[in-house]
């Protein structure tokens, strides 16, 4: 099941069907599963839209989620997880933790973190972390895949615009380990500046699919249909529902607009 609400947690993680629409710019679906402090949202984090008085960037969708430091949604839903895939979309432009899965004595198992010029993939029960060259500034798409039985941390960053077409795919090796996925946060865990996250999806086993560069009406189809919505959203006329930030800066104007047609007119297809 694809998520592309902000408002969308870890149901995917046990195949639960789950109605996003109604709940855009929404926390309420975080916090489940009574996770350590028993509440969804830590530390005051925001979630809006680009037009809001507070504009705050999305990937997909209307909403995305702004935190600051020491702020981060969390979810309790994965259970003694000995296989968790998640996938999010961050913007670096904080330096810090952006991501971070724990296990039930709220130990990190996985941190995912940006340090002003790399993705750094970490886990906690050996292997050495991985860094993945990032610019700041610029939408990137982070899939991690945790197996406990199988002592690895596979991951793959891809995203930046120009470098979307390149995604970078390996694997920290590691320890068997008895740990499990217990509890999910997203936001700024820890660090410092203003970090922006999005379309969360996480999974017992398969892989979340990628969400589509430039698909602004989310309709799986590139074409002059998404040229269109992207110039009315960078008119202020009205927001995409899709993915209308094409080159990934974090801003949706005339560029999008030409990268969209070059898809479009090479025939790119939506994963």
């Amino acid at each position: 099941m694809k998520m592309n609400r902000i408002a969308a947690v870890a149901a995917a993680l046990f195949g639960l069907a789950a109605a996003q629409s109604s709940m855009a710019c929404s926390l309420t679906a975080w916090g489940q599963g009574n996770p350590p402090g028993g509440t969804g949202a830590v530390g005051g984090p925001v979630t809006g839209e680009p037009d809001d008085a507070v504009p705050v960037k999305r990937y997909s969708g209307r909403c995305g989620l702004q935190a600051g430091p020491a702020a981060y949604v969390q979810d309790g839903l994965p259970t003694a997880e000995a296989t968790y895939n998640a996938q999010f979309y961050m913007f670096t432009a904080a330096n810090g933790t952006y991501f971070q899965a724990d296990d039930a004595a709220a130990a990190a198992q996985i941190k995912v973190s940006f340090n002003g010029s790399n993705i750094v993939v970490e886990r906690s029960a050996g292997g050495t972390p991985a860094s993945v060259v990032a610019a700041a500034n610029r939408w990137y798409r982070v899939l991690v895949k945790f197996n406990a039985t199988a002592g690895t941390l596979g991951y793959t960053v891809r995203g930046g615009g120009a470098a979307e077409a390149t995604a970078v795919t390996g694997s920290i090796p590691g320890v068997v380990s008895t740990a499990r996925i217990e509890t999910a946060k997203l936001g700024l865990v820890t660090g410092t500046g203003t970090a922006t996250v999005d379309a969360f999806e996480s999974r017992r086993t398969s892989d979340p699919t990628p969400l589509c560069r430039g698909d602004a009406n989310a309709d799986g189809i590139l074409n002059v249909q998404d040229r269109i919505i992207i110039t009315n959203e960078a008119l202020a006329t009205s927001l995409a529902n899709g993915q209308p930030d094409v080159n990934e800066d974090g801003i949706v104007n005339v560029q999008d607009r030409i990268v969209v047609t070059t898809r479009a007119l090479n025939l790119d297809v939506c994963p």
